[in-house]
Parts: structure tokens; sequence; C-alpha cells
């Protein structure tokens, strides 16, 4: 087991008595059908339950989780609607976990035989732990290309900025008094801003908190279908990496200027609309003028209205 900490400062925890699977949703249909599916194949050593915090669905979401009552050990159905994002439903959820363990996943993905066990099993010796994604289930050559950023994923943490490992947000683990310990409530990324996985990483360093990674614990990835849904995506990431920058300037460097970013962002576009008139892809331009478009997006919002710090 790859096993990078963040501190010295950790001592290995007991075996836990019970584990929480925590998966937040909104509007998880047709997808969350095979991920429950996976869920209740999963074996393990010590009992388990799965709460889904339900982030205001309008579609089946509700009734298809419904269905595996009695197929998953405890089955748990708690109503995070009272805010859209992320974080806020996670919350819930972890709210009414019972388990010391929680462990998290999305809806849209799959994981893999063994994923809850390998989790619990690396997670005895860190505060929280990261999985490995696998591309290849649920994605063509096409996407896969497009996103090669993402295949170093498959064999170790993610960093953000060169500096903060973190823990990919749809295939984790946390003690739950650790989740408490470095919770901010008040501080949640805006709905239309990504990357709180990212920062989950930097309230963990903050901490001295230890991350591990778990190879084992594999969860098949689902990329976005089209060229649009991966611009938004990645516009929303660069949203928040600006803001994730300014929270944590201490650990992660000096946010790039208004100026180097509005100037990164003007050739990137060129460099890609002069590619698209002679037939060429460059996936990888696409992907960082979407990336930086969002930098200077965050920036400017930071500054000059105040997105929260």
């Amino acid at each position: 087991m790859v096993a990078p900490k963040v501190s010295a400062s950790y001592a290995p925890h007991p075996r836990p008595s019970l584990v929480s699977v925590v998966l937040a949703v909104r509007n998880g249909m047709p997808e969350i059908t095979e991920q429950l599916e996976a869920l209740a194949a999963q074996e393990l050593d010590v009992p388990w339950e799965l709460v889904v915090a339900d982030n205001g669905s309008s579609d089946a979401t509700v009734a298809e989780v419904a269905r595996f009552e009695g197929r998953v050990p405890r089955l748990v159905v708690v109503d995070a609607s009272a805010r859209p994002g992320q974080q806020f439903a996670r919350r819930c959820g972890v709210t009414v976990a019972a388990g010391e363990l929680v462990a998290c996943c999305d809806h849209d993905d799959v994981v893999a035989p063994g994923w809850l066990q390998a989790l619990v099993d690396a997670s005895s010796d860190f505060d929280a732990v990261g999985g490995a994604l696998e591309l290849t289930t649920l994605n063509d050559a096409q996407l896969i290309n497009a996103r090669q950023d993402l295949r170093e994923w498959e064999v170790r943490l993610p960093k953000f900025s060169t500096a903060v490992p973190y823990p990919v947000g749809a295939n984790w683990a946390i003690w739950r008094r650790i989740y408490v310990e470095i919770d901010e409530p008040d501080r949640d990324l805006p709905p239309s801003v990504g990357g709180e996985d990212v920062e989950t990483g930097c309230r963990l360093r903050r901490a001295g908190r230890s991350l591990g990674f778990a190879p084992r614990a594999r969860v098949a990835y689902r990329l976005r279908a089209s060229t649009r849904e991966t611009f938004q995506q990645l516009r929303a990431y660069g949203r928040g990496a600006s803001v994730i920058a300014a929270r944590y300037p201490d650990l992660v460097g000096v946010e790039p200027s208004l100026v180097r970013t509005s100037w990164l962002c003007l050739a990137l576009a060129a460099r890609a609309a002069k590619a698209r008139l002679e037939g060429d892809d460059l996936h990888w331009s696409r992907r960082d003028v979407a990336y930086e478009l969002g930098r200077l997006e965050g920036s400017l919002r930071i500054r000059f209205w105040r997105w929260g710090r």
C-alpha cells in the first residue's frame, strides 16, 4: 500500500464496529442503479450501512434507492434538500451516520468488488484514505484520451498545485470524528464551484491529519459524456482552484495574478481556435482553456464580489 502521510502525529485506529457508506446525490437516475447494485454486492468483515443523502432530487432517485431496502445491511435515506451542494449533502449524511468510519462515493460511478473492505483495511493506519480510479470500464477510448490528466489517479493520490495531496471525492474514507473536527459548515463552496475534495485535502493538512492511498479500493469513474459537460466541469474546478488558493495560501502558494491568468486564457483560446480550424482536436488545449477560464472567474469573484474565504 502506498502511504503518503501529511503528519507524523497520528496513531493507529481500532477496527470500526460499524462502517457508514455515505452517498450524496441529486437527480441520480439512471446511473445510480448500477452503483447501488455494486454497493449491494460488497462484502465486509464488519457491519455496515448505506446512508443516501438526497440533495433535492426531482426524478425517481428516492424511489429507486428504496428498492434496495433489504439488499444492503441497513439503508438510511436523509433529506438533504435544504441547500444545494455536495458538501452540504454529504454533511447531512455524515450527521445521521452511525459508523465510526465513513466511506464516500458518487452515484454515477461503480465501486469494484472489495472496494469497501480495502478502504476499511487501509483506514486503520490513517485519519483518511483515498482510493484509486479506473477509467476503462465506463468510458470509451476517445473520452479517456481527452482526459489523460486523470490517469495518474489510477496509481496515486492527486495533488493540488503540486503541494497538497487530496482524496478524490468519488472514492475515499475518513474517520467520523476527524470529519467533524475539520468540517467548516459556514465555508462550503458555492454550488457552481468544484473542488470540495481538494478542500478536504487542505483541511486535513492544516489540521496535521494523516492521509493515505488505498490502491485496492477501486472505483470505475464515469467521465462527462460530451465536450460541453466536460468544459463546464473543468470550468467549475477552475473556479474552485481560485477559492481554495485564496483560503489556504500558506499551503498552496500564491494565486496567479489576474493579468497572468487573463493572458493565459487568451493564449489558450487562440491555440484552441486555430487547432479547430485546422481540424486538430487538441483536447488538452480545450481542457486548459476551461480550467483557466474558471480560475479567472473565481479570482474576479473573490476580489470584487467576495465569494467567501
